[in-house]
């Protein structure tokens, strides 16, 4: 937050800050500087874990208000980054991710049932793109 706070070239009325991983997406280590955790995303990575400042969130509930929402709610961040209106950054290192996700817990809307199985493979995944992928890049 105190990053936040203290770059000025951040919106603070446009901002939307990324917490987690559940998408497997992080900041390639060729990009990463030293003392610094906010980087410009260009895709979303869900919402289970994010901040918004008051005025972006009072932007949001405008356009909602004129526009409806018809889909999830990161499905309209995504929508909103893709459209220019919507400042998206990405914190790095993450610090949340989803358990349904997982397998840690089971999803309220999705029928499909995790199995050990299943939370071996996206833990084997998780550690491979994490890990090595992203560290290469």
């Amino acid at each position: 937050m105190a990053e936040l706070d203290s770059r000025a070239d951040i919106d603070k009325n446009n901002v939307l800050i990324s917490f987690e991983d559940t998408r497997m997406r992080w900041v390639p280590r060729s990009k990463r500087v030293k003392g610094i955790h906010l980087y410009l995303g260009d895709k979303d990575r869900m919402a289970g874990a994010y901040y918004i400042t008051f005025g972006t969130a009072k932007r949001i509930l405008e356009l909602i208000t004129l526009n409806k929402l018809s889909l999830p709610i990161d499905g309209f961040h995504e929508y909103l980054l893709k459209n220019n209106q919507l400042d998206y950054y990405w914190c790095q290192p993450t610090i949340a991710w989803q358990g349904s996700h997982n397998g840690k817990f089971l999803s309220g809307i999705s029928v499909k049932n995790k199995t050990a199985f299943s939370q071996l493979l996206w833990k084997l995944k998780y550690f491979y793109k994490k890990n090595i992928l992203y560290n290469l890049r």
